[in-house]
């Protein structure tokens, strides 16, 4: 991610948690792509039919319960795309901000 990059998302997520620290939503940020390349690496071994489906549903479990947690915590909804021609994580913003091509999620473009 490009340092421009870098501080829209960061202003865009400190803007709906007011009380948290730089250091607790940089945290977040390096979860959100810890976790956007192991979903991304699933989602390509799937698609290039190194796991079946039973194998990508229980290699997910984990990845999606703490982007369940994680959205809590940064009070946003995130979703996942599971083309690997792109980015896993999709956060939708409560301000309604994109940047990516659908017109309505913010994707982390690393």
């Amino acid at each position: 991610m490009n340092t421009l990059e870098f501080l829209r998302t960061y202003e865009e997520l400190k803007s709906y948690n007011p009380g948290a620290t730089v250091y607790g939503i940089n945290g977040a940020m390096k979860e959100l792509k810890r976790l956007d390349t192991k979903i991304h690496h699933l989602c390509e071994m799937y698609c290039n039919g190194d796991l079946d489906e039973n194998g990508f549903d229980t290699s997910t479990k984990t990845p999606y319960k703490k982007l369940d947690k994680l959205a809590k915590d940064l009070n946003i909804v995130i979703s996942v795309n599971q083309d690997p021609r792109g980015p896993a994580v999709c956060l939708h913003l409560p301000s309604g901000h994109y940047n990516s091509w659908d017109g309505e999620t913010w994707r982390l473009l690393w």
